[in-house]
């Protein structure tokens, strides 16, 4: 589709056979503004004094800013956008409710709007009365009512309750009636602000298609505003993102869609916005191999199947468990199963998966470790097992992270294992670097640690690192870890060599990790990424196994956020020629397709180089 560029805008540029379509509604050059009080007034004495005094004090708040767009008849047209940026404001204006402040607002036919539903109900009446009541509001006459009471009391399926007060219903079921009255008709023009969010599932389904039946047996054109992007993109054909009250862009529903998707994230720097508009908009192919996705409903079946792709059952002799409910133990986990070459997957806190009884009754381990913090519900765990699997069971407990990371470490050791001699230390708050050091952990069996406090290091752990490590990795900053507190472990061994992984956030830390694996192990390449979400680590708890066994790195990448995005895409692209495979982790609703192409397309464009500050 070719475009125009805009300051913020992108429009769709109609041939002339497209301009000559009937304009149903035509919105030129609309803004609205509202006159907030600076000050909060008592009483009506002080408001009329302050009038005459001429002292009142009101601020402008522009709600909807020089919006501009035409629906042709039989559009389906969605308005997209977040809580507060004019959407709500805008269709108030098309329906004639509000009095635009500036430009004019044009509509041809007759209009129902399902704005804000149950509005004019009387609730101190019954539910047969106000039907008669909104009824009229909406300009329907008693005789059309009568004539089409029993349908409207089918839809809504209240056909029990006609003689309740409505003051006795449930919102939900306000709802059904007021959303019945309103379509009863066929209009010119249909205005839907949020209603398909009310009520229960199978009520949102039967609205949607009451919709769809408007739509495509009569040809009804239809305004929606809804925060389900995928409801604009199934039902509509155009639309508009608003965004503080400003036109972002407007287009077909889909491409609508996914910037909006894409560019409705957090962050809200402008050249991190620009970057990825930019990326969105090149017109590059993407193939498919590139894009490789291991996703499932829950994290407990997520670790099977990682399991499953990462291991050979018939050599899987161990499995390590660890509760899905508590990260900071499973990357402890992933170290001892990285130690004895053992499957790690997830268990509850109070119970075993039916999903992680399975695999181990496929797996048929000889030894089942859990590693878990100190609880009664701890034998109860092991006895689901045993009664699922004969194999000796160990468990490995603490009262507290540092406590249990030291006796998974001393556990190994009794096992006759042999340990790098290079350690990781870390804290609580560092879950997205645990996953990115994860593979590495399982793949060269470093042994993690945990600080007690932050600038405590436990001495039992101390005196392992001292005497035992020639190489020690920090997992965050210099809260956590003070200068004072390394210098006194370096003090104690001259030998020790340490690197500090610190970054304001997960995602840049990840790549200071993988920058930092690439150059210390030759074994370890980029021909597959695996990818992350930071605002869901929950999906990466048993990830290590996988990454280390295909030699790869974990990048932690944040889609919500646009600062992410764009560091992501800068570390794939700057070494697009030595990958082949781009494997995210996480369902759709992690990672919705767009995102996985907006970074593929890393592997034919060049970085983006940020601007001096």
């Amino acid at each position: 589709m070719s475009s125009t560029e805009t300051t913020n805008t992108k429009t769709v540029n109609m041939s002339k056979t497209e301009e000559a379509k009937d304009n149903i509604i035509v919105v030129d050059h609309v803004s609205m503004v509202f006159n907030m009080a600076n000050e909060r007034i008592q009483s009506l004495k002080e408001y009329f004094i302050k009038a005459v005094r001429r002292e009142l004090m009101f601020k402008e708040f522009v709600a909807v800013n020089d919006v501009s767009f035409t629906v042709e008849k039989g559009d389906v047209f969605g308005l997209v956008g977040s809580n507060g940026s004019g959407k709500s404001t805008m269709l108030k204006i098309i329906a004639g409710v509000l009095e635009p402040s500036k430009g004019t607002c044009s509509i041809k036919g007759s209009i129902a709007p399902l704005i804000e539903l149950g509005a004019g109900f009387d609730m101190e009446l019954s539910a047969r009365e106000n039907i008669y009541l909104n009824g009229a509001l909406l300009g329907y006459s008693k005789q059309f009512i009568e004539e089409h009471f029993d349908s409207i009391v089918d839809f809504a399926e209240v056909g029990d309750f006609l003689e309740m007060p409505m003051k006795n219903y449930s919102s939900g079921m306000v709802a059904r009636i007021a959303f019945a009255i309103a379509t009863e008709t066929v209009p010119d023009v249909l205005i839907v602000d949020e209603v398909l969010s009310v009520g229960d599932f199978m009520f949102q389904k039967k609205c949607e298609k009451r919709i769809s039946s408007l739509i495509e047996d009569h040809g009804v054109t239809v305004l929606i505003v809804s925060h389900d992007s995928k409801l604009i993109e199934r039902l509509c054909n155009k639309a508009i993102w608003i965004e503080k009250g400003h036109t972002k862009a407007i287009g077909s529903a889909k491409e609508i869609c996914d910037l909006y998707r894409i560019l409705g994230g957090n962050s809200r720097n402008p050249e991190s916005e620009s970057i990825v508009k930019k990326i969105f908009d090149a017109d590059i192919e993407i193939d498919q191999n590139y894009i490789r996705s291991i996703g499932s409903e829950d994290r407990y079946h997520l670790a099977a199947k990682i399991c499953e792709k990462a291991l050979n059952e018939k050599e899987c002799d161990t499995v390590v468990l660890s509760s899905g409910e508590s990260p900071n133990i499973c990357f402890i986990a992933n170290s001892l199963a990285g130690l004895m070459k053992a499957a790690q997957l997830l268990v509850k806190n109070e119970s075993v998966p039916s999903i992680t009884l399975d695999t181990l009754s496929r797996i048929k381990p000889s030894r089942v470790i859990l590693v878990a913090e100190t609880s009664d519900s701890n034998k109860l765990l092991l006895k689901q097992i045993k009664n699922e699997v004969d194999c000796e069971t160990h468990l490995i407990s603490g009262s507290s992270l540092d406590e249990i990371a030291l006796n998974s470490y001393l556990f190994g050791m009794e096992k006759g294992y042999e340990w790098s001699k290079t350690a990781a230390i870390t804290h609580k708050d560092c879950i997205s670097d645990h996953n990115a050091f994860s593979a590495i952990a399982y793949k060269y069996k470093i042994p993690v640690f945990f600080n007690n406090a932050p600038g405590i290091i436990p001495e039992h752990t101390a005196e392992i690192i001292t005497t035992s490590m020639d190489e020690l990795s920090i997992l965050g900053g210099f809260i956590s870890f003070p200068n004072e507190c390394i210098d006194q472990l370096i003090t104690s061994c001259n030998n020790l060599k340490t690197v500090r992984f610190c970054a304001d956030n997960g995602y840049d830390s990840s790549i200071q990790i993988a920058d930092w694996v690439l150059k210390e192990h030759t074994d370890i390449s980029l021909s597959n990424i695996f990818i992350s979400s930071v605002w869901s680590p929950d999906d990466a708890l048993a990830l290590g196994q996988l990454a280390a066994k295909s030699g790869s790195i974990v990048l932690m990448e944040d889609p919500q956020e646009l600062d992410g995005v764009v560091s992501a895409f800068n570390y794939i692209s700057k070494h697009k020629n030595k990958i082949e495979r781009l494997i995210f982790i996480g369902d759709n609703d992690q990672y919705e397709e767009q995102d996985k192409k907006l970074l593929a397309k890393a592997l034919k464009m060049s970085p983006f180089v940020a601007k001096p500050q």
